[in-house]
């Protein structure tokens, strides 16, 4: 028999009864007429909890549960010694399931408002990225994570204090691809005792060992800041940052060095400049980094600079052949495809998506004994509402379902997969519907034939 989604009125509606009965006439729960507050029980001298709840009351002003007048804290449960709960059920009215208040109301109200969260971005470190992290994030309805990298050298991740190994970083990478995240790492150059060349040759490792390889990068040279640690060393002359002339140099050979399926978010963090004492002294380093490039002779072709919308802001070009291009590498134990139409002449990316045959450590039940996973899809180009298409732009324009058509013929043939699976925002989930996908978990997944 066919289950019937509740409706979003039917779960306020009864929740509401649920968890607040009141008086009929005022609406408000009783109070002592002579003190103003809510009756407590006699012998415990804590306020009665509701019978179908069990929640004590809380204050119609403030909306915050009591609390005691000598410690300031709220009242703890006399036999478990824990902070009252709320309750983890609703009892829907109109029907017999018991459906809980996080995965029903929330998600059902994400996937069908006017605005829907197309997908949550989490910032941890290596040492919080393990796998009950992993799922918890999932259960969020995360879909990137950006990780604090800083160096891929064991001796400056110890001087500086990281409080993790490089080891653990390449631990964390191959655990959040595997689990279907896009992985954002944070590097930061000029950290002390490194120099500029052996700060070159930690991002050519960075791209090229299997072990690393994130889908994108945020670059964060170092700044000195009062009150720090590093501060103290610069005051006592035993650190110096690069000057500004070598820092630009610096970015511009790193930005060389990124593969194209790699996308650079940020260059430099937005910390105002009167705030730093020593670092970077510009606040349009990457546009500085690319001019330098031109002199070079050397581009950066990482997504954001190769995306459809940026050249037509900066360059007033549009795509002309399109085609699709397949790119494949090695990385943290798994078999990546990047998929992308492009214009290869003019080297334009109109669309990508990341195909990933998880390894055999995949820990996430959904995803293990050969299984593919689409861990990012993307069409660039100005926004289209849903429903709706414009023939002068790219979005609603067919890539998406192309790409996937692809993905599933890789996964099918190629990688011997027997489901995909994607890692979905909770607000895009009805667009894999449409694709023959059915929620499993976090993920939405289809049987291959």
């Amino acid at each position: 028999m066919p289950q019937i989604m509740p409706q979003n009125s039917s779960i306020v509606l009864s929740s509401q009864s649920a968890l607040r009965p009141r008086d009929p006439h005022t609406g408000q729960r009783s109070r002592d007429p002579h003190t103003g507050q809510r009756p407590r029980d006699p012998h415990t001298g804590q306020r009665p909890r509701d019978p179908h709840t069990g929640q004590r009351s809380r204050d119609p002003h403030t909306g915050q549960r009591p609390r005691d007048p000598h410690t300031g804290q709220r009242p703890r449960d006399p036999h478990t010694g824990q902070w009252p709960r709320e309750p983890e059920t609703l009892t829907q009215s109109s029907g017999p399931e018991t459906l809980t208040r996080g995965n029903v109301s929330e998600h059902l109200y994400s996937e069908r408002s006017n605005t829907k969260c197309v997908g949550i971005t989490i910032e941890t470190r290596p040492d919080y990225c393990l796998k009950r992290h992993l799922s918890d994030m999932l259960g969020y309805g995360c879909t990137r994570l950006e990780i604090g990298v800083q160096s891929v050298y064991e001796d400056v991740a110890r001087d500086t204090n990281r409080g993790h190994t490089v080891k653990a970083v390449c631990e964390s990478f191959q655990l959040a691809k595997d689990a279907g995240f896009k992985v954002v790492a944070h590097m930061m150059p000029d950290l002390p005792n490194v120099g500029l060349e052996r700060d070159i040759e930690q991002f050519i490792e960075f791209f090229e060992n299997p072990a690393f390889r994130p889908d994108g990068m945020k670059l964060y040279p170092t700044l000195v800041i009062r009150g720090t640690g590093l501060y103290e060393l610069w005051k006592t002359g035993r650190y110096k940052s690069y000057t500004p002339s070598t820092l630009v140099e610096l970015v511009a050979r790193i930005l060389a060095l990124v593969p194209p399926w790699t996308r650079v978010y940020r260059v430099q963090r937005d910390i105002p400049m009167p705030l730093v004492t020593s670092g970077v002294e510009h606040g349009n380093l990457r546009e500085l980094a690319l001019a330098r490039m031109k002199d070079l002779g050397t581009e950066c072709r990482d997504v954001r600079t190769r995306e459809v919308g940026i050249q037509e802001i900066h360059h007033k070009v549009r795509p002309y052949q399109v085609e699709l291009v397949r790119r494949d590498y090695v990385a943290n134990g798994g078999w990546e495809s990047f998929l992308s139409y492009e214009d290869p002449e003019q080297d334009i990316l109109i669309g990508l998506l990341r195909l990933r045959r998880c390894s055999q450590e995949s820990f996430r039940p959904e995803l293990k004994e050969g299984v593919s996973i689409v861990r990012e899809l993307h069409v660039y180009g100005s926004v289209v509402p849903i429903n709706t298409r414009d023939p002068g732009k790219f979005q609603h324009q067919g890539f998406g379902t192309l790409l996937m058509e692809e993905a599933e013929r890789i996964a099918r043939d190629e990688h011997g997969s027997a489901k995909i699976a994607v890692i979905s925002g909770v607000g895009t989930r009805n667009y894999y519907r449409k694709l023959g996908y059915e929620l499993e978990g976090p993920y939405m997944v289809k049987r291959l034939n």
